[in-house]
């Protein structure tokens, strides 16, 4: 649970007229005083847990008979069930709401933190098949690639429209990941894996894209953290 002295972005940014939004993984309180739209969203559109289907001891967890396809969501307070992958889910609802914010000329914060790449490794068939012809790669692995296959097709969708929309040169677009490698897949050469300490499970991408007013192939080689996006 994040304490609820803290302040979020979403509601500073709500102050300088923000209209702001959650997609996807909250995982900083399931009761109700934690939860998003009370920490500064308009919008939520959440799984429960830490992971689509999570249920255990100590927690809400999940909607029950949730899974990755047709998820049921918390939608501003209210359960929905849902069509199609969950990936796929959280982009579309994103994109909407993105449009919708466009067109009512509001300035906004979305925030889309996706179920996947997460255990248990769960994809359809067509996004594991690239993978069939390497013998060597375990069935899991195959999904968990796939997985970030799904994703991928998924922000260059989000890029897409972000340039149709005519909002790609005053939006910054950040793109990182919460922990190293959850799958003991080549992880370029680093020392462990997600829960490690070492390398390999801490060390994550962060781009971020500005071209309204950040020059494209600027390289930051200072250890930069989640922390350091806020100040």
């Amino acid at each position: 649970r994040m304490t609820l002295t803290a302040t979020t972005i979403a509601q500073v940014l709500k102050t300088a007229d923000y209209t702001t939004a959650i997609f996807g993984k909250w995982h900083l309180g399931d009761t109700d005083p934690y939860q998003p739209q009370n920490r500064g969203f308009d919008e939520v559109f959440i799984h429960g847990a830490g992971g689509i289907g999570q249920n255990y001891p100590g927690t809400q967890g999940d909607a029950p008979g949730t899974s990755y396809f047709d998820p049921i969501i918390k939608h501003n307070n209210k359960f929905v069930k849902t069509k199609g992958y969950c990936t796929d889910v959280f982009f579309k609802q994103a994109l909407g709401w993105i449009k919708d914010s466009k067109e009512k000329e509001k300035p906004f914060f979305a925030y889309i933190a996706t179920n996947a790449p997460h255990s248990p490794f769960i994809v359809a068939d067509k996004y594991k098949e690239p993978y069939n012809k390497i013998k060597a790669i375990h069935n899991e692995s195959k999904s968990f690639f796939g997985m970030i296959a799904n994703f991928d097709e998924n922000m260059g969708l989000l890029m897409q429209k972000l340039d149709e929309w005519k909002l790609r040169d005053n939006t910054l677009l950040i793109f990182m990941t919460d922990n190293g490698s959850s799958r003991g897949t080549y992880n370029f050469k680093m020392k462990g894996k997600k829960g490690s300490l070492h390398e390999g499970g801490s060390r994550v991408p962060l781009f971020m894209r500005l071209p309204g007013k950040i020059k494209a192939g600027v390289d930051i080689d200072t250890l930069t953290r989640h922390y350091d996006i806020f100040p």
